[in-house]
C-alpha cells in the first residue's frame, strides 16, 4: 500500500488536542459512511478515521474486501490519519475504557453514526459517550436511507455475488477493489484472497493498479472472475493515446508488476459466465470493450 496517508495502529496511536474522530467499522466505505466525514469536514482539526483491519474482523462471514485495498482507497479520503484497530486485540474491551485510551481525554469531537456503539458487548452507546467523556463533542449523524432503508454492507456483499455493479457503483464512494496475489506473468492469472465475499464468475471492466511508494499506475483491463480462483487480467492496450492512463502499457505493466503490489478495481459488468462455453474472451470480445470502455466509469 502506499503510504501517503498515515496508518497506526491502535496500541501505537497518540491523542493530541482538538482531534476529529471519525469512527466506525468501515469494512465498507459508502455514501451512508461519508455523511460522516462530510460533517467533519465542517469543522477544524486533524480528522482521525477510526476503523478495524478487515482481515482481524468480528464476523464469521466473508469480508467485503482485504484490509489492503481497503486502505488503499482511503488515501483518496479527506482524512489525515487512520487508527487501525483489530477486533482480536479490542473485543473484550469497555467501550468507555477503549474511547478513554483513544482520546486521552483530551478535547475533541467525535463522530459516530446515531445508532453506533461500541466495546464489549456493544454496551456503549452515543448517549454513554456524551455522559461519560466530559471533553468530548459528540455528534451522532442520522443514518443515511434509500427509499426507506440504511445502506448496508450486507447489501452491497450479496451484490457483489451476484455481479450487479451498478448497485455498487452507486452505493460506494470508490470503485470495487480488492488485491491480487500469486500473479502469473505468462499465464496472465491471479487470485483473490478465499476468505473475501465471492463475485459472480464473469468479465468485467476495470483496471489493474500498479502500487508504488507514493503513487500509483492504473492499466485498463477486462478482468475474468473463475470460481476455481484463478482469474484472468486482459489489458485493453488500443484506447486513446491521450487518456489519463499509460501509454506504452504492456512495456510499462511487464515490468512494474514484477516489483509491486497489485489491486484489481472492476467498475461494469461486461459479460457473466452462465454457460461453459461462455467462459473464453475472444478477439471480438476485446475490440468491443475497448470500444465501449468509458474513462468516467472510474471514481
Amino acid at each position: 500500500m502506499t503510504q501517503s496517508l498515515l496508518v497506526t495502529p491502535f496500541e501505537q496511536f497518540k491523542p493530541q488536542e482538538n482531534n476529529i474522530y471519525i469512527i466506525g467499522a468501515f469494512e465498507s466505505f459508502h455514501q451512508g459512511h461519508y455523511s460522516l466525514l462530510k460533517q467533519a469536514q465542517k469543522l477544524k482539526g486533524r480528522k482521525i478515521l477510526v476503523t478495524f483491519d478487515n482481515d482481524d474482523l468480528p464476523n464469521k462471514g466473508k469480508k467485503f474486501t482485504d484490509n489492503n485495498a481497503k486502505l488503499a482507497n482511503y488515501t483518496n479520503l479527506p482524512i489525515d490519519q487512520i487508527v487501525l484497530l483489530e477486533f482480536s486485540k479490542i473485543g473484550l474491551m469497555e467501550g468507555l475504557d477503549f474511547l478513554q485510551k483513544l482520546t486521552g481525554n483530551l478535547a475533541c469531537t467525535i463522530i459516530v453514526g446515531k445508532n453506533f456503539a461500541c466495546g464489549r458487548n456493544a454496551a456503549c452507546k452515543v448517549s454513554d459517550i456524551k455522559n461519560f467523556l466530559k471533553n468530548a463533542n459528540v455528534i451522532g449523524v442520522d443514518i443515511l436511507k434509500e427509499q426507506g432503508s440504511k445502506i448496508s454492507t450486507s447489501n452491497l456483499k450479496e451484490a457483489l455475488f451476484f455481479g450487479d455493479l451498478e448497485f455498487l457503483d452507486n452505493k460506494l464512494i470508490h470503485n470495487y477493489t480488492f488485491t491480487a496475489f500469486n500473479f502469473n506473468s505468462v499465464e496472465w492469472t491471479f487470485e483473490r484472497d478465499s476468505q473475501i465475499t465471492p463475485i459472480a464468475e464473469g468479465f468485467y471492466y476495470g483496471s489493474v493498479i500498479v502500487l508504488l511508494k507514493q503513487s500509483k499506475m492504473i492499466f485498463p483491463a477486462l478482468i475474468q472472475i473463475n470460481k476455481n480462483n484463478q482469474n484472468g487480467i486482459f489489458l485493453l492496450t488500443n484506447l486513446d493515446e491521450n487518456s489519463k492512463f499509460n501509454k506504452d502499457i504492456l512495456k510499462e505493466f511487464k515490468l512494474a508488476s514484477k516489483k509491486h503490489e497489485l489491486l484489481i478495481e472492476i467498475v461494469k459488468t461486461f459479460r457473466l459466465i452462465k454457460k461453459s462455453d461462455n467462459q473464453i474472451i475472444t478477439d471480438l470480445d476485446l475490440e468491443k470493450a475497448e470500444e465501449n470502455f468509458d474513462f468516467a466509469w472510474f471514481k
